[in-house]
C-alpha cells in the first residue's frame, strides 16, 4: 500500500517540479522548462509513473494558466515519454521484453511520422516520411525478419530515439499549432517565429544533456544496483510528503495572484463599459507562444449591436490586451516594436475566429502609423493607427476592412504591457471615433 502511495508522491512531486517551471518559462513568454521531470522520471522511474508525470504536466500547466490550449500538449508528451523511456531502457538493457517494446517504438514512430505528414506543410512531410519510414523498417525486422541479414540491436534504436526525441516534440507541436491557428512554419511567419523554434529545440534537448551528465556524474546506474530493495519506504513516503506540501503552495499562489491581476483589470473594464456590453476572455499563453509572449485578452463589444448591421457599432468593439514576456513599447521614445505587434494582433483574432469555424485566412494590417505619445485618464500611451484586413465574426461570412486605434504602454504596477485596440469598419470610423475617446478617456488599469 504504502508503495502505491509513494508512486502517487512521486509523480505529483515531478508534476508539481515541471509545472514550477513552466511557469518561470511562462513569465519570460516561453511556455519551455516543463520536461526536465519527465526525462528524469523515464530514467529512474517505471513506464506507468513515466507516461502519468507526461500526461499531467500539460493538464498541471492548463489549469494554472486557465488556458485549456495547453492541454492540447498531452499527446506530444505522452510521444515525447515514450521515446525516452524506451530509448533509456533499451540503451541500459533493462527492458524485459524487447520484441514487445520494438513493435512499440516502431508503432511510435509510424503514429509520429503520420501526424507530421498530415500537417500538409513541406518540413514535417519530409520530416513524417523519413521517421515513418524507420518505423516500417522496424516492423519489418520484427516480422519479416529473413528479409534482413541482420537485425536492428535494440540498443541502436534507443539511441536514434534520444537523438530523435526532442526534435519530434518539437515539429509535433509546430505541427499541432499549425493545424489549430495558423501555419507558423509559413515564409511570412518563420522571420519573427525562428528565435522561439531554437529556444524549443535548446529546451526539449536540454533535459536530455543534463540528465546525460548526472547520470554519468553521479553514476546513477550503481547507485541503483546497490540500492535495490534496500530503500525504506516509510522515509521516502515522509520525505516526498514534506517535498510535495513544500512545492504545492508556490504554482497556487502565483495562479491566484495571476487571476486576481485579471480580475481587477475586468473590473475596470467593466466600470467603463454599458451592462449591455460583452466581456470576453481569452487566453493566449498557447495561441502567442511562438511570438514568445503570453497574457490575456478581453474582447468587448455592445452585445447586440455589434451583429446588427444597422447599428453604428456593426463589428465594432474595444480589446484590451495584457501582455507578458515581451516588451514591445518604449514610451520614452514613443516607439512600438512593429514586427511583434502586428502578429499578437493578428492572432488574437485567429484564434477568435477559428473558435466560431470562420476560415480565417489572410487576415493582415495593411498600413501602420506611430504618431506618438497621447494621454488618456492619466496614462501615457503610445498611439498606433492600423488599417486591418480580416473577416465578420458571424453569417454570412465576409471580408472587412477595421480602422483600430491602438494604445499601447507599460504598466509597472502588474509588469506587463497593456494595449487597447478600439476598431470598427473603416466606413463607421468617424461616427465612433468619439464614443471610442469617451469610453477610453475614463478607463485605467488599475
Amino acid at each position: 500500500m504504502l508503495k502505491k502511495i509513494n508512486r502517487i508522491l512521486v509523480i505529483a512531486v515531478a508534476v508539481m517540479l515541471n509545472t514550477l517551471l513552466g511557469i518561470v518559462g511562462e513569465y519570460f513568454g516561453y511556455t519551455v522548462l516543463d520536461k526536465v521531470g519527465i526525462v528524469f522520471i523515464a530514467g529512474l522511474c517505471d513506464i506507468y509513473t513515466t507516461l502519468a508525470v507526461a500526461a499531467l504536466t500539460p493538464a498541471s500547466l492548463s489549469i494554472v494558466f486557465r488556458d485549456p490550449l495547453i492541454a492540447w500538449k498531452i499527446p506530444s508528451y505522452i510521444i515525447y515519454a515514450m521515446f525516452i523511456y524506451i530509448a533509456f531502457n533499451s540503451i541500459l538493457n533493462r527492458l524485459e521484453k524487447p520484441a514487445f517494446y520494438q513493435l512499440f517504438i516502431a508503432a511510435l514512430f509510424v503514429a509520429t511520422g503520420l501526424i507530421l505528414i498530415i500537417s500538409g506543410y513541406s518540413v514535417s512531410i519530409l520530416t513524417g516520411i523519413s521517421v515513418m519510414g524507420f518505423g516500417l523498417l522496424l516492423f519489418l525486422t520484427y516480422f519479416a525478419p529473413f528479409m534482413f541479414k541482420y537485425r536492428i540491436p535494440m540498443r541502436l534504436v534507443g539511441m536514434i530515439a534520444i537523438l530523435l526525441a526532442p526534435f519530434l516534440l518539437v515539429m509535433m507541436d509546430i505541427t499541432l499549432y499549425s493545424l489549430m491557428v495558423t501555419n507558423i512554419l509559413a515564409p511570412e511567419w518563420m522571420e519573427a517565429f525562428r528565435r522561439t523554434l531554437v529556444v524549443l529545440i535548446i529546451d526539449s534537448a536540454g533535459p536530455l544533456i543534463l540528465f546525460g551528465i548526472i547520470w554519468l556524474a553521479l553514476d546513477i546506474q550503481t547507485i541503483q544496483e546497490a540500492t535495490k530493495g534496500k530503500i525504506s519506504d516509510k522515509r521516502r513516503f515522509i520525505g516526498l510528503l514534506f517535498l510535495f506540501l513544500i512545492l504545492f503552495p508556490v504554482p497556487t499562489y502565483l495562479a491566484a495572484r495571476t487571476m486576481g491581476v485579471e480580475r481587477k483589470v475586468r473590473g475596470q473594464i467593466e466600470s467603463v463599459l454599458s451592462p449591455d456590453w460583452s466581456i470576453n476572455e481569452m487566453r493566449m499563453s498557447y495561441i502567442w507562444s511562438p511570438m514568445g509572449a503570453s497574457g490575456i485578452t478581453f474582447i468587448t463589444f455592445p452585445s447586440a449591436d455589434h451583429y446588427s448591421t444597422e447599428s453604428t457599432w456593426y463589428q465594432a468593439g474595444i480589446n484590451f490586451y495584457l501582455i507578458q514576456g515581451k516588451d514591445i513599447v518604449d514610451l520614452d521614445k514613443g516607439k512600438v516594436d512593429n514586427t511583434t505587434l502586428m502578429r499578437l494582433i493578428i492572432l488574437q483574432f485567429i484564434a477568435w475566429l477559428k473558435p466560431q469555424k470562420i476560415e480565417a485566412k489572410n487576415i493582415n494590417i495593411i498600413t501602420m502609423n506611430i504618431t506618438g505619445n497621447v494621454m488618456l485618464n492619466e496614462t501615457e500611451y503610445v498611439y498606433v493607427s492600423m488599417k486591418m484586413a480580416s473577416y465578420t465574426d458571424m453569417a454570412p461570412t465576409r471580408r472587412i476592412i477595421l480602422q483600430v486605434d491602438c494604445y499601447v504602454t507599460y504598466i509597472t504596477e502588474l509588469s506587463r504591457t497593456g494595449m487597447i485596440l478600439a476598431y470598427c469598419p473603416d466606413t463607421k470610423y468617424t461616427d465612433l471615433k468619439g464614443e471610442f475617446n469617451n469610453i477610453l478617456n475614463n478607463y485605467r488599469w488599475i
